[in-house]
């Protein structure tokens, strides 16, 4: 039972360890991700190096139009990349969350296999097996005292049950 039980408790903390990694390696990509669009804002500061030349008695700023189709597209890009951010952090949050509770559960697991074990070494083996061995002598030299009595026709259902374990031996 001891066994079955440290045998589970592997199997739980094999899937746990896998599952831990399978997080890990989506926070290494939702990582990558936010680099991605780091990057990207790079690009931005290059948008922002355009001047703008005044136009002449007026509050008003005037652009060349390909850079300001170059300036509508990166604020648009930039619009987009800043709500891919956003999710992409709270997904990394979550992520990040989750990992520290799955590793919390692989160390109380663990812990718990630990004390398996720790419950089998506690049982002494040998013992167990010397006292198993001179259980099966006592059990011969009844079985032999029956056979040398002719009792065996008191114990009709243990008779074909001894028959096989003495052509077994």
């Amino acid at each position: 039972m001891t066994q079955f039980k440290v045998l589970k408790e592997r199997e739980r903390l094999t899937e746990l360890t896998e599952h831990t990694a399978r997080k890990s390696k989506e926070a290494a990509a939702l990582d990558q991700k936010i680099e991605r669009v780091q990057k990207q804002q790079l690009a931005v500061e290059s948008v922002e190096k355009i001047e703008p030349k005044s136009v002449p008695l007026s509050s008003k700023v005037m652009l060349d139009r390909s850079e300001y189709e170059s300036l509508a597209t990166a604020a648009k890009k930039f619009y987009v990349q800043e709500r891919k951010e956003s999710k992409l952090q709270k997904a990394l949050d979550a992520a990040m969350k989750m990992i520290s509770e799955l590793k919390a559960k692989v160390a109380a697991l663990t812990a718990e296999l630990a004390e398996h074990k720790s419950v089998r070494g506690q049982l002494h083996v040998a013992e167990l097996e010397q006292e198993n061995g001179d259980l099966r002598n006592k059990l011969r030299s009844y079985e032999d005292t029956i056979s040398r009595n002719h009792l065996w026709n008191l114990f009709p259902c243990h008779k074909a049950k001894t028959a096989t374990r003495d052509n077994s031996r």
